[in-house]
């Protein structure tokens, strides 16, 4: 529930930030413009940078929280069906893939703010907990100590791959919004 309570809170910052940047000056549209172009060019290369975020986060969590808690026998008495939630960060590798051509329904937009807010959430749970035991069995009994600096760095990786998200979202409603203002304008034109 909490999940979805964040993903609101993020779509309505998402809403704010857009509504703001097509209110102000020209130099930052222009400039929020120039870099969806950029991104549109190298949406590949972003792709694989949010594949690499996502699998540095995804590593940390399967290592510290797989077998530290119930979330094992999830997975086992699903069939694995429950591991998918593991892999939901990883989705936002296709966001970059999305033109701003396409119109961004609330539904679409809120199915990527669900996968940015659980991102944000293992992200902030790996940057929070300094606990730096692995177990190594599902009773809990044999452990070792990994790293704190790469447990967060997972966090982090998590934490850069919301933000970055979220500003590409951001860019692709503002291009959407001044497509849609173009169109609106050369219709009136020729009327």
């Amino acid at each position: 529930m909490s999940l979805l309570i964040i993903a609101g809170i993020i779509w309505a910052v998402i809403e704010c930030i857009v509504m703001s940047i097509l209110k102000s000056n020209q130099s930052i549209n222009k400039f929020v413009l120039k870099v969806n172009k950029v991104s549109e060019k190298f949406k590949y290369a972003i792709s694989i940078m949010f594949f690499i975020f996502a699998t540095v986060g995804l590593d940390q969590i399967i290592s510290y929280y797989l077998l530290a808690s119930g979330l094992f026998w999830i997975i086992i008495f699903t069939v694995g069906i429950a591991g998918l939630i593991l892999f939901i960060p990883h989705a936002l590798c296709l966001l970059p893939l999305f033109t701003h051509k396409k119109k961004w329904h609330v539904f679409k937009i809120y199915i990527f703010c669900i996968m940015i807010s659980l991102s944000i959430w293992w992200g902030l749970g790996l940057i929070i907990d300094h606990n730096t035991k692995i177990y190594t069995d599902e009773g809990g009994v044999g452990y070792y100590h990994g790293s704190l600096i790469k447990k967060q760095a997972g966090g982090i990786a998590y934490i850069v791959l919301s933000a970055l998200s979220i500003m590409l979202i951001v860019m692709k409603k503002v291009a959407n919004k001044n497509s849609d203002n173009a169109e609106t304008a050369v219709n009136t034109i020729e009327e």
